[in-house]
């Protein structure tokens, strides 16, 4: 049985994402929502707190129920237990509020689109 909120082939949607002009081998969203959400931390953390905090998560001071947390540092955790559809749309808040949207790019994979 699937996880409401994880579609079929989730674990394989992408073929890769260009960051910035780095070329990253992630194949789903939730590494991808990692990532990203690491990087925004070391490079802008500013404008990843000041998402976060307009939008209640995924940032958080502690870990404050059960799930699944990454600790980013200084005190900080992302929590990881979103559905797919959350974790994509705090990707584009988080980059769009950093101002480095138009700067990545996703390419879906052929596997992940006949799934």
């Amino acid at each position: 049985m699937r996880r409401r909120g994880w579609p079929a082939g989730w674990d394989r949607e992408f073929a890769y994402v260009e960051y910035r002009g780095e070329h990253w081998e992630v194949k789903d969203v939730k590494h991808l929502f990692n990532r990203v959400f690491r990087r925004a931390w070391t490079d802008d953390r500013a404008s990843a707190i000041a998402y976060s905090a307009r939008r209640g998560g995924p940032i958080y001071d502690d870990m404050a129920w059960n799930g699944q947390w990454d600790e980013l540092g200084d005190g900080h955790f992302l929590y990881m237990g979103w559905d797919s559809n959350y974790m994509m749309g705090a990707l584009q808040g988080v980059l769009i509020e950093s101002g480095i949207a138009s700067e990545v790019f996703v390419k879906y994979s052929y596997i992940g689109n006949v799934m």
